[in-house]
């Protein structure tokens, strides 16, 4: 499809007359990519008890972490989602350990609310397989994956994707049907590689520039890998896309749009048209002034610029099909 040919998406619910908006650049140049998206990295805000039970483990510090109907509703994420024209997402999702029947009882109504557009992923709460193979038969068809896991973080030290706890995860994802999506530490290639060698009947989804210089050749050697090419890696900017404030990641933003731009293409475009049923887009969306008109903006406006200098033949499949194909494999 031509990057200038405008397509309508059916939005995911119905929604108000105001959560749509044309689209209107400000920053770049022609051309644009101008089709549907799919947000292949997006996380869920979390629940309030989850939200207080991670400030205490954090020494009673409030997090940036977003509350779902306290900071932003379910109908706000799927009005940005149809002014974006993002007709789906992977959106990660974490069960709050004290309220479990609660936090899947709102997982259920995210799901029927956004009437199967939003492919929920369990952050899990233990690394009891038993445990995790009990709540899917429990709640069959709820989730289409296990993420974010994030090799990185504090709660997952010292264990890699290769560790023994995490393959009994992935006998439940295999069971299941289940995609795995990590964020890999720095230095944990070989243990990707051993987690794709030893589990051929588990895709796995990665992102996170730890991973982006191996990703090729993984993608290369592997064909149950994939790689989501979101905000944190096209324009982390020194830290800002996470720590912000939004008045000065807006502004570097703006005034880095071009060289950001070009930069990425340099070092990615190559890449995507050789393996073009491998990448995906996405947006990181995760602390509290993501989920914002002004910020919303700005990911639709790189993102719908930095797809239209792709090879047309690969527009398509990095921007929504990819991601809807992979969560059509089982």
């Amino acid at each position: 499809m031509p990057s200038t040919s405008p397509q309508a998406v059916t939005p995911p619910t119905t929604l108000s007359k105001t959560c749509a908006r044309p689209f209107s650049p400000k920053l770049g140049s022609v051309p644009y990519y101008t089709g549907p998206l799919f947000d292949a990295h997006f996380h869920m805000p979390s629940s309030r008890g989850l939200a207080e039970m991670m400030s205490q483990k954090h020494g009673g510090e409030t997090t940036s972490d977003p509350v779902l109907g306290k900071d932003v509703t379910l109908e706000e994420i799927l009005c940005f989602f149809n002014k974006e024209e993002v007709k789906g997402a992977i959106g990660f999702y974490a069960l709050d350990p004290t309220s479990l029947g609660d936090t899947l009882e709102v997982a259920r109504n995210i799901k029927e609310e956004s009437l199967g557009s939003i492919a929920l992923f369990l952050m899990p709460i233990t690394l009891d397989a038993e445990k995790l193979d009990s709540l899917h038969q429990s709640n069959a068809g709820l989730f289409k994956g296990y993420g974010e896991l994030g090799f990185y973080d504090v709660w997952l030290k010292p264990l890699t994707p290769s560790d023994p706890k995490l393959f009994n995860i992935y006998k439940v994802a295999k069971k299941h049907g289940l995609i795995v999506m990590m964020h890999p530490d720095a230095g944990q290639k070989s243990n990707i590689e051993t987690a794709l060698q030893n589990n051929p009947g588990v895709n796995f989804l990665l992102h996170g520039f730890q991973a982006e210089n191996y990703i090729a050749d993984l993608i290369d050697r592997y064909p149950n890998v994939y790689f989501s090419i979101d905000s944190a890696v096209l324009y982390p900017m020194m830290g800002l896309f996470m720590s912000g404030p939004k008045e000065v990641f807006i502004s570097r933003f703006e005034q880095e749009f071009d060289s950001m731009l070009s930069q990425n293409i340099s070092k990615w475009k190559g890449t995507i048209e050789r393996y073009p049923n491998r990448f995906m887009w996405g947006t990181d969306r995760g602390v509290k002034w993501h989920y914002n008109e002004e910020i919303s903006i700005l990911f639709e406006e790189f993102a719908r610029a930095f797809i239209a200098r792709l090879d047309l033949s690969v527009q398509e499949n990095y921007a929504y099909k990819n991601a809807e194909g992979l969560l059509q494999k089982r």
